[in-house]
């Protein structure tokens, strides 16, 4: 809802006082009996929508100078987080007209995203790109592993593939799930028909279905509104967040699992100090759109190997690891060719 509907609403029910209190909170909006309901509502509409205007900007600082900048840095948290706690501080928002009954309005939260965006948001043109694999490429390396190799152990694949146990585990359960794989006597056998015909088609969906799977699993329903917060403040691909700023709106563990555990969140360091930003996957699950990385970038190969770097498309991989052999998986997938002329036809991205 805008702030408009909710003025609205408590003309609506009779509450007059309600809006006279933030009429006298904002200062220099009338409320007298010569103005119209419209009239009002137009005039705290327009100072909620235009926060950014430097005529409209001094309500912030009357909000700072009445109430102390403790009541601003909750009113940053709920701009960013879209959580409010029942508090001290959100009981003055709710007075002022930031908050309706503990809820932010749409345009007051855009305004709000206009002003203080530059303050945790830093643009770097080509920075290097630090993507380690991804818990959903884990799982396509892993499949294409057990493609090539009829009847493995988990101590071989976890060994070729650099997993943990509990990581191979995970991947093992969520593939049994999925009817993508059977496991006998400590044998893996895959399904292949079932697998490929998943990875194939509406990647959207199941890249999805395969993180919610996991966030459901270990109850982690948090991490997926923190990535879509962090999601509406990384407008473009060249936007990284300050990581200092963002630990002190979002709660750490989630985005640290974010980037470390699912790898849907990148980071890097610059001059000391360490910026994140979705990466790539994380990118296509919260924009639904292509990453421009999966659209512009192609990788190297020579006569005997492909080499894929992380932050590649995990469904035009899975279509390669069909045709390739892993040859090693640190810093770069290595994948031999088996079929020259297929595997190069795959590989080369309009």
């Amino acid at each position: 809802m805008n702030v408009r509907a909710y003025i609205q609403h408590y003309f609506d029910i009779g509450n007059n006082k309600k809006v006279r209190n933030i009429c006298s909170k904002l200062g220099d909006i009338p409320f007298y009996k010569n103005f119209s309901t419209n009239q009002i509502i137009k005039k705290i509409e327009n100072r909620f929508r235009n926060l950014d205007n430097k005529l409209e900007s001094r309500t912030l600082k009357y909000l700072r100078m009445k109430e102390g900048c403790e009541v601003i840095q909750e009113l940053k948290k709920i701009v960013f987080t879209g959580e409010v706690d029942h508090n001290q501080y959100t009981m003055i928002l709710n007075e002022w007209g930031f908050l309706f009954n503990n809820e932010i309005p749409d345009d007051t939260r855009l305004s709000l995203i206009k002003i203080w965006k530059n303050e945790i948001v830093i643009k770097f043109q080509n920075p290097a790109k630090p993507y380690n694999p991804s818990l959903f490429l884990k799982y396509i390396l892993f499949i294409g592993f057990c493609y090539q190799n009829n009847n493995l152990k988990r101590e071989v694949v976890q060994r070729k593939l650099g997993l943990d146990k509990e990581t191979l585990n995970n991947l093992i359960t969520f593939g049994r799930s999925k009817n993508h794989l059977v496991e006998n006597e400590g044998i893996i056998i895959l399904k292949t028909k079932v697998v490929y015909c998943w990875l194939e088609n509406d990647e959207l969906k199941h890249i999805k279905e395969f993180y919610n799977w996991f966030i459901t699993k270990k109850s982690y329903n948090k991490f997926a509104k923190i990535l879509k917060e962090i999601s509406n403040i990384q407008a473009t691909e060249k936007e990284w967040i300050d990581y200092n700023k963002i630990v002190n709106l979002f709660e750490i563990t989630p985005i640290r699992y974010l980037e470390n555990s699912f790898g849907l969140l990148a980071s890097i360091k610059i001059n000391n100090k360490r910026y994140i930003q979705l990466s790539t996957e994380g990118w296509f699950i919260t924009k639904e759109i292509d990453p421009l990385l999966w659209k512009k970038d192609t990788f190297n190969s020579d006569d005997r190997c492909i080499y894929i770097p992380y932050y590649y498309n995990p469904f035009i991989i899975s279509k390669i690891l069909k045709n390739s052999t892993l040859e090693a998986n640190e810093y770069l997938i290595v994948l031999k060719q088996e079929n020259k002329n297929e595997s190069s036809s795959l590989k080369i991205m309009d």
